[in-house]
């Protein structure tokens, strides 16, 4: 059975080639015998290669676009090698150099993480998270308003609207089963965000406004907007720290427990090209004169 990639391929190849301007023999052999595809001087790029750089449920006309873009960038590699082949001298030529240090650079790579992975420890204290939070508050000053916010969008015509409105500003267990109730059959969109401080302009993105629109929507701890199909949108704000303030530590918390962990990850390679460093010297593996 034909492969999804070989539904395209024939127009790709098409384009690439009078691209690249190889012969009609080369046009003949891609289209027919599904095993190269393209050809610079003795480079080859067969079919195979092709088959899983295509997603599923990409449309004809995209997967026709990547396929020949995939053509370009891998006919370019090699023309611009040939061109700088006969160009350039042999010692711009000569690469090795560059090729020990990135292979040194990667393997060094390889061997940090799987250290790092194996010595981590990525639980980090409530106490460590305050520590740090009170001795540098100031680098978490906010750009824009946090908010604590409940969102719903329902008809704006619903008979259950008042009481939702009610609802979401209560904070007992009662009422907000009862919301919950409601909400579910009622209503096309709620959330709470998880009783979380979020960036007013996330807030903003339920609305399908900019959030300078949405703070002139405010009013009284609450926000709505009636859409041209009927329905509104409507945010309890609970709880608000305007621009400008230091946020509470939960807002920070999970930007500070990153922070934190990075630390330790420095400190664990740190370490580690210290004690290598003196146990070469220690043994005799390394010899400075």
């Amino acid at each position: 059975m034909m492969t999804r990639i070989g539904k395209y391929l024939g127009l790709a190849l098409l384009t690439a080639v009078s691209a690249m301007a190889v012969s009609c023999r080369l046009v003949s052999s891609v289209l027919h015998d599904d095993e190269v595809v393209a050809k610079v001087g003795k480079h080859r790029l067969y079919r195979h290669e092709l088959e899983s750089i295509v997603p599923e449920g990409l449309s004809s006309e995209d997967s026709l676009n990547l396929v020949s873009q995939y053509i370009d960038t891998w006919a370019s590699a090699y023309l611009f090698d040939e061109l700088a082949s006969g160009s350039l001298s042999k010692k711009d030529l000569d690469l090795s150099e560059q090729l020990e240090q990135y292979r040194h650079a990667l393997v060094k790579y390889r061997y940090e993480q799987k250290y790092i992975n194996e010595r981590l420890d990525t639980l980090v204290s409530e106490q460590e998270v305050n520590a740090y939070y009170d001795e540098h508050q100031d680098r978490y000053i906010l750009s824009y308003p946090i908010v604590k916010a409940r969102f719903v969008r329902m008809r704006a015509d619903s008979p259950k609207l008042a009481e939702v409105k009610e609802l979401m500003a209560s904070q007992t267990d009662e009422d907000f089963g009862r919301l919950s109730e409601i909400v579910a059959t009622s209503a096309e969109k709620y959330g709470d965000f998880g009783g979380n401080w979020i960036d007013i302009t996330d807030l903003a993105k339920e609305f399908g406004v900019d959030y300078g629109t949405l703070l002139a929507l405010m009013s009284n701890s609450s926000i709505q907007y009636v859409n041209g199909d009927g329905t509104l949108d409507y945010a309890y704000i609970s709880d608000y720290v305007r621009a400008g303030s230091i946020p509470p530590v939960e807002y920070c918390e999970k930007m500070i427990k990153e922070v934190i962990i990075n630390s330790r990850k420095q400190a664990l390679l740190d370490a580690l090209e210290r004690d290598l460093l003196k146990d070469a010297r220690s043994s005799g593996k390394l010899i400075i004169y």
